[in-house]
């Protein structure tokens, strides 16, 4: 295979090839190729071309991908996956990723759990599972919730999602409160120790109040 024709883009080529073939190759790849009009390739160097051009387009998906949050592996797969990109590609992008650091699952559960406590409390339950639905192992999950979660904190973040809700229901029965308030607090994966502990907390304070106001 001859090339043909090149015509420079901003960011690629666009190699047009005597078989017919126009192929839009990343300036870093034409610069390891070493690309210029005349040059002839093998089909096998024509084929490690096509590959090489495939992993930069992965590689470009996966930072951009990245770049708006941590993400998991699983998570960085499944995006690839579904941009088409061949197994091998997907492959090769893994690795290149995990060899930059740019993926790292023990890391990323830590991130999810803390940022979980500070702006969308969820109980262990809950963490494990979204954890385990992004590909996250189980020894992973323990480091991170050991590392960030400890009963103290899920009291915690248990009785700042209760306070808020009690006051929308507070016009009910209390039975009625009491269990919705409880039902609200299993949805969100919180242990049933910390859920009646929470209840009682936030009932016992409203019935001094109460007492109080009389």
């Amino acid at each position: 295979m001859r090339i043909e024709k090149i015509q420079p883009r901003t960011k690629a080529q666009s190699v047009e090839f005597d078989t017919g073939d126009i192929v839009e190759i990343a300036n870093d790849v034409a610069a390891e190729f070493v690309l210029f009009r005349g040059k002839e390739l093998s089909e096998e160097q024509f084929a490690d071309l096509r590959r090489e051009q495939e992993l930069f387009d992965a590689m470009t998906a996966a930072h951009r991908f990245l770049g708006y949050r941590v993400r998991s592996e699983r998570e960085v797969r499944e995006k690839l996956a579904g941009k088409k990109f061949s197994y091998e590609a997907i492959e090769r992008a893994i690795k290149k990723l995990h060899e930059g650091n740019y993926l790292d699952d023990g890391m990323f559960a830590l991130k999810y759990v803390h940022d979980a406590l500070l702006k969308k409390p969820f109980g262990r339950t809950r963490l494990r599972q979204d954890l385990r639905r992004k590909g996250i192992t189980d020894l992973a999950i323990d480091d991170a919730l050991a590392d960030q979660f400890d009963a103290g904190k899920e009291f915690e973040a248990a009785m700042r999602l209760a306070e808020r809700r009690a006051t929308k229901s507070k016009n009910e029965p209390l039975f009625k409160q009491k269990n919705a308030l409880r039902q609200y607090l299993l949805s969100r994966g919180f242990s049933r120790e910390t859920i009646d502990a929470a209840i009682r907390e936030i009932f016992d304070n409203f019935v001094s109040a109460d007492n109080l106001s009389d």
